[in-house]
């Protein structure tokens, strides 16, 4: 789909094959960032050099590339960072933008609805990037130093610190600040104690609009927000409490010295998976998305770790969940698990109605009894996967090769096959 100009390519017309974003004369592109998962629909590209580009939607200004009238920036516009400042991570929303530099400036652009900038000001937008309130810089200090990861989605935004330390700023009803009583708030406020002295540090954040995910350096994982889904792993009714942290099963499922080594999340599910090779998820359910196979497949809400069910002798070396929620079965069918395997190859739970679990069928309804299957092609042998991601019923593989392989929902040509 290109209905937001979001392809750079100078149209807003559907490109069925992969098609070259039209940067500048004499600028090289270092690396791309986009949000899968989070409804953006605009798109960054970094340079060799460290400036920043920006194509697609615009209507609030998120390309930060000034006062421009275009609600759809086709062609690559400079986002406007200061001079001196060279970018190197930039995280996505579907109505901001935050750009980080060299200089440890986290800056944003885009919707300020709820204090969604982090600017400690109530203006609606800004349309150049305006600096987030975080604490003053001291070099002595890593929990003042931005680290590579901005998690946000819907009117909220979470930064980790390279000291452990969290930072949230916008929306707060579901209480994914913890403590924090406010409904909003403008400026960034520390989340729990995070990064303090003799206690946890923060590797790595998940936030899915409503529930926010803290994963240790001790291989703990924290839970703020909502639980209506019991995606917090604890009883539904528990919707707002406070952070706490998640406990597994001990001994009889979750091993002795087994540690959370990476957690995914999408609208009301989350995945763990562990340093031995092992996936637990909690949450919605409703189809089957969670991977427990017949046992757990007719379980709408799953509220405690259950385990995701791999061929013996298979263990998992990396997971992605993408979710369209739970309202209905239109939603249902883009909810999906996916694991790779030590065998090479990957395993999907959850909806196969665009074929994205990639067995050679479409399944219009939901297959609730049975186990987790393995994707077709990617045979492990001549090709291995070596990472993977998804959403709204597509799946792309990566293999090991550099290959790209893709699966499930065509209907804006995303497949990049050439047909729809």
């Amino acid at each position: 789909g290109n209905s937001n100009g979001e392809l750079g390519n100078g149209t807003v017309s559907k490109t069925l094959i992969p098609t070259i974003v039209q940067l500048p004369f004499g600028k090289m592109g270092a690396k791309a960032y986009t949000n899968v998962l989070s409804g953006g629909c605009a798109d960054f590209i970094q340079t060799t050099t460290g400036e920043l580009y920006g194509i697609g939607l615009n209507n609030y200004n998120q390309i930060g590339s000034g006062p421009i009238t275009e609600t759809y920036v086709t062609t690559p516009r400079k986002v406007l960072i200061p001079s001196s400042e060279k970018v190197v991570y930039v995280g996505v929303g579907s109505r901001s933008t935050y750009v980080l530099t060299d200089q440890n400036n986290l800056y944003a652009s885009g919707s300020n609805t709820n204090g969604l900038l982090g600017i400690g000001s109530g203006v609606d937008t800004k349309d150049t990037p305006t600096r987030v309130q975080l604490p003053a810089l001291n070099t002595a200090d890593p929990n003042t130093i931005p680290a590579k990861e901005v998690s946000t989605d819907a009117h909220t935004a979470f930064v980790r610190m390279q000291g452990g330390a969290v930072y949230g700023w916008g929306y707060n009803g579901p209480k994914h600040f913890g403590y924090y009583p406010n409904e909003e708030s403008k400026a960034p406020v520390r989340i729990g104690d995070f990064g303090k002295p003799g206690k946890p540090k923060a590797v790595q954040l998940a936030f899915d609009g409503r529930t926010l995910y803290v994963l240790t350096d001790r291989g703990t994982v924290y839970s703020a927000g909502h639980n209506g889904y019991g995606q917090r792993c604890m009883p539904k009714s528990s919707s707002l409490a406070p952070i706490t942290q998640i406990n597994f099963p001990v001994p009889s499922v979750f091993m002795t010295g087994e540690k959370v080594a990476k957690i995914a999340t999408d609208n009301g599910t989350i995945v763990f998976l562990t340093n031995k090779g092992n996936v637990f998820s909690c949450g919605l359910n409703t189809s089957n998305q969670v991977g427990g196979g017949a046992a757990t497949g007719s379980i709408p809400h799953i509220t405690s770790p259950t385990k995701f069910k791999l061929p013996a002798g298979v263990k998992a070396k990396n997971i992605w969940h993408a979710s369209g929620g739970a309202s209905d079965y239109s939603v249902d069918k883009l909810n999906n698990t996916y694991v790779i395997g030590t065998d090479g190859k990957v395993y999907g739970a959850g909806s196969n109605a665009s074929g994205q679990l990639g067995i050679g069928v479409f399944e219009p309804t939901p297959n609730r009894n049975r186990d987790p299957v393995a994707m077709q092609t990617i045979d492990g042998t001549n090709i291995v996967a070596a990472d993977v991601i998804g959403g709204m019923g597509s799946a792309v593989i990566v293999s090991n090769a550099g290959i790209v392989y893709t699966v499930g929902n065509n209907t804006y040509g995303q497949l990049g096959d050439g047909t729809t």
